[in-house]
């Protein structure tokens, strides 16, 4: 994988400044490329492209960036792998029968795409993860693009009057500190959910690129054009394929996918250095792993994290389908002084604040895969687009349901699910035994306040998906001023869905990219190790949004498909458990080896200093939550990181 930066600057005669700033930037990302650093200069217009390479494909000086087209028309810097660019390869090779291929590189083949089809064509040819700026050095005009959806990042926007952007927000930060003020309604968006959602920044002014989506500048100072070349609405409303994938039976649908994930997994397995997978004992993971070991001679290598905790462990699932396959197994268990040495860490590898918890044992996991491999592919994305999150399985027409005696039952299962939110640590233990015996996970402990106002005060399938999905529903709770307001996610009409598919979508179009893909492209890309995702490979989106509801999700299960063809590679009775999550005992853990760190990060003085949140309700939650009278674990974790960022920041 690698890093891209640029910085677009009015005409002057410093073109030695202009490279000097942008190599600042781009040493920046070295973690992101550590093999190679390059910069490339348009004198004429004062623009600059910068390229952190990490060598997967084609590990020569062919594989280098900015790289220029063959037609000299062209420069990009390019992050990400196109995992079908040989069967570009072989079809421009076709059109062009002169064509000389210089090396194995998939840049190569995207620019010599670009030459002949043009970038929206090319891209919708390209099936694979990128994040894109490409120059066209004869027009003048600057494009940035991003993949379908959202695997690999791209910030840009204004400091100044320099038009600037780059893979991770620290690259812009080099070019004007000073100058990017903190977007207020994106720190309450970020309270809300967690993360700071897809197209905004936790700064005014800079953007994201948009998953599936070019943005043309003509010029410095034009607005600039944004146009779509792929969405998962245009997907849900007109998929493609015929109608023979359609119609046809469940068993021809499974095989059918056996066999295109046989094929995806394979070529995300091309590469020229070691490679190898995360493997947590679940249905995705375990999906992906045992289809990479079919597609190889040798045994791959696994990697797993557990915790010393039994409620959160599954890493002894993951080695019960690590032996089944016979893969070439690592296992680390967490303690809480690994979060602890881990923790300062994570303002300077996110840039933003970021409140997923199981960003530690997504880090310490790419960490330890690491030291053996350069690739690994993951099972994200199986649960937003095959269905596979608890919240799914709702029924909303028991919910909505407005007699009155639905109502009734309606209002007294929030009222019993809230109050069970106020029971200490002993009264909890035993909750969770409860919840393992009836064969629910025991995280859904961590969401039971939540659960409970979601039962009993929705009105809509909104409500009920903003009750299971934030952090703080009403930011009143915590906020030192009362203008904040409520950030509305990317919406997706409910025409023609249902309540399911809904949810399903707006994950697709928010939680996805904007915390599980970033969790994992930053954990990842800060110890310099590559991750794949076949699930979110465009041959499987085109497919999986033909699928019917039923082919994913009946009234116990989700990714009914998905476990159907797993069944063919590992016994179901080493799958099929309640869902866990990769959640981690935050809870706990605040109140034991973390208490020191987060009572500093919530003292009166801190929270006051930075003026954002109301110090007394901060203390009431922290007090609260240490008394064990409340478990404010994920609300806390929320302002921690939240703190900790305005504390590295400052």
């Amino acid at each position: 994988m690698c890093g891209v930066v640029g910085l677009w600057q009015e005409p002057s005669n410093s073109s030695g400044e202009l490279q000097q700033k942008t190599f600042a930037m781009i040493s920046s990302l070295v973690h992101r490329g550590p093999d190679d650093l390059n910069v490339w200069v348009d004198e004429d217009v004062s623009i600059a492209l910068g390229h952190s390479r990490l060598s997967i494909l084609d590990l020569s000086p062919q594989g280098s960036q900015p790289k220029i087209s063959k037609s000299g028309n062209m420069v990009v810097s390019y992050n990400g792998e196109i995992y079908n660019h040989l069967d570009l390869r072989d079809e421009i090779s076709t059109l062009d029968s002169n064509i000389k291929w210089l090396g194995t590189s998939d840049t190569e083949t995207l620019l010599a795409a670009i030459d002949i089809w043009g970038l929206e064509l090319s891209l919708q040819k390209c099936k694979g993860m990128f994040a894109l700026a490409l120059w066209d050095i004869k027009n003048k005009k600057l494009y940035l693009a991003r993949d379908r959806i959202g695997e690999k990042p791209l910030y840009y926007g204004y400091i100044g009057q320099d038009l600037v952007f780059a893979s991770e927000l620290k690259a812009l930060q080099l070019e004007g500190q000073e100058l990017l003020c903190v977007d207020r309604d994106m720190l309450s968006a970020y309270l809300e959910y967690g993360y700071v959602p897809e197209k905004n920044s936790i700064y005014s002014g800079i953007k994201k690129v948009p998953p599936g989506c070019i943005i043309t500048f003509s010029n410095l100072k034009s607005e600039p054009l944004i146009r779509s070349y792929w969405s998962v609405q245009e997907k849900i409303n007109n998929p493609s394929g015929g109608n023979e994938f359609k119609q046809s039976s469940f068993v021809e649908k499974s095989k059918f996918f056996d066999s295109l994930l046989n094929e995806v997994v394979a070529s995300q397995m091309i590469s020229d250095v070691p490679l190898g997978s995360f493997l947590s004992g679940g249905i995705d993971s375990s999906l992906v792993t045992s289809l990479m070991q079919n597609n190889s001679s040798k045994s791959i290598k696994t990697f797993s994290i557990g915790f010393e905790e039994n409620d959160f462990n599954e890493s002894v699932f993951a080695e019960e389908v690590a032996n089944h396959l016979g893969t070439d197994h690592t296992s680390f268990v967490i303690r809480e002084e690994d979060a602890i040495d881990t923790i300062k860490d994570l303002p300077k590898i996110y840039d933003e604040p970021f409140a997923d918890s199981s960003q530690i044992p997504t880090l310490l996991l790419c960490r330890l895969a690491k030291k053996e491999v350069t690739v690994a592919l993951t099972g994200d994305g199986g649960d937003e687009i095959f269905g596979g999150y608890n919240r799914y399985l709702f029924n909303p027409k028991f919910i909505f349901n407005k007699n009155l005696l639905s109502n009734i039952i309606r209002k007294s299962i929030g009222i019993t699910a809230s109050g069970l939110h106020s029971l200490n640590r002993d009264e909890w233990s035993f909750v969770r035994s409860i919840l393992k015996t009836i064969g629910l996970p025991s995280s859904l402990t961590n969401r039971i306040g939540y659960l409970g106002q979601a039962v009993s005060n929705s009105e809509s399938i909104e409500d009920l998906y903003n009750y299971l999905t934030k952090r703080f529903v009403d930011l009143k709770e915590i906020l030192l001023e009362e203008n904040f307001s409520s950030f509305n996610l990317e919406h997706q009409s409910l025409d023609n869905l249902s309540p399911q598919e809904w949810m399903m979508t707006m994950d697709a179009l928010n939680y996805l990219p904007g915390d599980i893909l970033v969790k994992v492209d930053r954990a990842a890309m800060s110890t310099s190790l590559e991750t794949r995702a076949p699930f979110l490979d465009g041959r499987i989106l085109d497919y999986a949004y033909q699928l019917q509801l039923k082919d994913k999700i009946t009234k116990r299960k989700g990714k009914l498909i998905l476990r159907d063809i797993l069944d063919r590679y590992v016994p179901s009775e080493m799958i099929d458990r309640p869902k866990q999550g990769f959640s981690i005992p935050i809870d706990s853990w605040l109140r034991g080896s973390l208490e020191s760190w987060a009572e500093d990060l919530l003292s009166f003085k801190k929270i006051k200093e930075y003026g954002i949140l109301d110090p007394t309700k901060t203390s009431l939650l922290w007090k609260s939550h240490l008394s064990g009278e409340y478990n404010n674990g994920e609300k806390l974790w929320t302002i921690l990181m939240l703190q900790s960022w305005l504390e590295n920041r400052s």
